[in-house]
């Protein structure tokens, strides 16, 4: 529990390069992700018909839309009812997607701001960083279809954090006197727009299959060309960014030599390095996966092919880091200092909530069969997360660890899948999915 604390308040306060102190104490309430569509009012500038309302779009159901009138710029609107801070907004597109889209703001639904404008090559589910802004409404609006009809969406997720009321018990402890190194402050929240970091990034790899499938074409711009590793299992790219920047999410676009199970570090300086996901991809072939990083402070990432899927390497057809430049938000530079001996109140947090389950995939391989796999950070395994699944409401599997798992003698149709993270004998709300068995 003390290393949760710990993570807690680094992603809470600042992150350094240095610094040495004895203990770390919480003083903050915990929180959770949760959906924040799923409570939300939805109004649309048009439905195709009452069966394809706004409504099926924050639903928490796979199987149902919404869908628009056939002509560009439609939009779906959320509002949650009073502010929340939302950090992604997870968008599930039809086969009506949007060539081009935008996703706006608003507090008072009559001033709005444009936080996102994205094109789209194909259809894919889309995953756009908000940052924790704090927010009353969004709204996504279709700039322009990528098909004859309107546009389509089985489901939008507003994720973002709330405050979770926990019971501590206290205790006295003294902390000796501590020296902090000089230290590079960051911005929590910094302001500037979301770009694709990675583009005049220098990508290097661990191996190439051949010049043909160079590190470099990973972060090219064009998903026509791709990187390919040897034969084997942990071979890695590494993509330097030229400076420190605050890194939002991690998208990857695998080929159909993708890997099983992979994970993404980070470092400032190419030689300390931090693994802050392990992810399984599961059978899934030409995935696109989104990996949240938090606003991390990175100048490198590294994303390392922990086991292959095929009996080729791993090959990726383009990462994208999205995430602002401190240019326009400055760090600030902590002169050293010595602490002085004191006297502290440390926290031991015996209710916390658990963290909500990240990067999940849900399919059907084979007959009468589901597949589920899910993401787990650094914080998650910290804090000693385990799992329990369940489908069509019966618990399937009961603390398990993060791993990749078949669940077989499932009646073919459509079923509900639904994954929690538990601490503590205590279960998150969980993410759902309907999956089609076969």
């Amino acid at each position: 529990m003390k290393k949760r604390i710990a993570s807690l308040l680094i992603a809470a306060a600042t992150v350094v390069s240095s610094i040495s102190i004895a203990n770390v104490v919480n003083t903050n309430a915990a929180t959770t992700t949760v959906n924040h569509a799923l409570t939300a009012t939805v109004t649309t500038s048009s439905n195709e018909n009452a069966s394809l309302s706004g409504a099926n779009a924050i639903d928490g159901n796979l199987s149902t839309r919404w869908s628009s009138n056939f002509s560009d710029g439609q939009w779906i609107q959320l509002d949650f009812g009073k502010t929340v801070t939302i950090g992604a907004v997870n968008i599930n597109w039809e086969d009506a997607y949007a060539r081009k889209y935008t996703i706006s703001w608003s507090n008072d639904g009559e001033n709005w701001n444009t936080a996102v404008t994205r094109q789209v090559s194909k259809k894919s589910d889309t995953t756009d960083m908000f940052f924790n802004r704090p927010v009353r409404y969004i709204r996504v609006t279709a700039v322009t279809r990528a098909t004859q009809y309107g546009v389509s969406i089985f489901e939008i997720q507003a994720l973002g954090d709330v405050t979770v009321e926990d019971t501590t018990t206290q205790e006295t402890t003294t902390v000796p006197a501590t020296t902090q190194t000089q230290t590079t402050s960051y911005p929590r929240y910094p302001q500037g727009p979301v770009v694709d970091l990675a583009q005049g990034a220098t990508a290097t790899a661990s191996s190439e299959e051949s010049s043909l499938y160079a590190a470099s074409k990973a972060v090219d711009g064009d998903m026509n060309t791709r990187w390919s590793s040897e034969f084997r299992n942990n071979e890695y790219l590494t993509i330097d960014i030229g400076e420190v920047c605050a890194v939002g999410s991690v998208v990857i676009y695998w080929e159909a030599a993708y890997a099983e199970t992979y994970s993404i570090s980070w470092s400032q300086d190419g030689i300390n390095w931090t693994q802050a996901t392990t992810m399984g991809v599961g059978k899934v072939y030409n995935a696109e996966t989104s990996d949240m990083f938090y606003n991390r402070p990175c100048r490198y990432i590294r994303i390392k092919g922990d086991k292959r899927a095929t009996q080729y390497g791993i090959s990726i057809y383009e990462v994208k880091l999205l995430g602002i430049r401190y240019n326009s938000t400055p760090a600030t530079t902590v002169a050293p200092t010595t602490v002085a001996p004191t006297t502290q109140q440390a926290t031991t947090v015996s209710n916390v909530a658990p963290l909500e389950v990240i990067g999940a995939v849900v399919s059907s391989p084979r007959s009468n069969t589901i597949g589920v796999v899910w993401g787990q950070d650094n914080e998650r395994i910290n804090s000693g997360c385990k799992y329990n699944v369940y489908v069509n409401g019966v618990k399937k599997l009961d603390n398990v660890n993060c791993n990749y798992y078949e669940l077989t003698n499932i009646a073919s149709g459509t079923a509900n899948v639904v994954i929690k993270s538990v601490l503590n004998n205590v279960e998150s709300n969980g993410v759902s999915y309907n999956v089609n068995v076969q």
